[in-house]
């Protein structure tokens, strides 16, 4: 799930430093089954002090929520975050969208079964673009499978501090590059 945001805010935070905001939004689309509570989300990304130029600003637009489409627009950065507060399984058939990038959940199968069922990957392929892009921490073996029989061109990589692989892949359904004039980015999160 979208968890504490430290995935959005990692995001804005590259989006701000390139300048992409001059050119079109970024337009973030996130699912959370279990919010957390605005004191505990802001305590947890406390840490991270790359993006606390940010963080103010973005704590008081995370109070309020409700099941279903939460919309927050951040005019001076040009973000909009969609945060979809409901099980992602049942909230994404309820969308419809097309996405450049997504951030799998990375925890481990095991502890977290309903982020990795095959209906909701199947969704998620549905709501890609030809040429999108994926990162998860998770190298399960049969989550690579699935989304490789799903469309997706999966490698397998080096990964960050003390977790030795991650997987990247590829929506390659007749594989092409994103334009890199495109007007419009939307970036999914399913936070750490």
């Amino acid at each position: 799930g979208f968890g504490s945001g430290l995935n959005f805010l990692a995001c804005v935070d590259l989006w701000e430093k390139q300048q992409y905001y001059r050119q079109a939004p970024l337009i973030y689309i996130s699912f959370e089954s279990h919010p957390m509570t605005p004191a505990d989300r802001s305590r947890a990304s406390s840490r991270w002090v790359e993006a606390s130029w940010f963080d103010k600003k973005f704590t008081k637009a995370y109070c309020h929520l409700v099941p279903g489409v939460n919309i927050r627009y951040f005019p001076t950065e040009n973000v909009f975050l969609i945060l979809i507060i409901g099980q992602a399984s049942e909230q994404i058939k309820k969308t419809s969208f097309k996405a450049n990038h997504w951030v799998l959940d990375g925890f481990c199968p095991k502890k977290n079964p309903e982020t990795w069922q095959q209906d909701l990957l199947a969704s998620i392929s549905s709501h890609s673009v030809v040429g999108a892009s994926l990162g998860t921490f998770s190298v399960y073996g049969p989550l690579r499978r699935n989304l490789q029989a799903l469309g997706w061109q999966i490698h397998k990589v080096k990964g960050f501090s003390a977790k030795r692989h991650c997987l990247r892949g590829f929506f390659r359904e007749k594989y092409r590059p994103i334009a890199s004039r495109q007007k419009r980015v939307a970036v999914l999160g399913n936070g750490i």
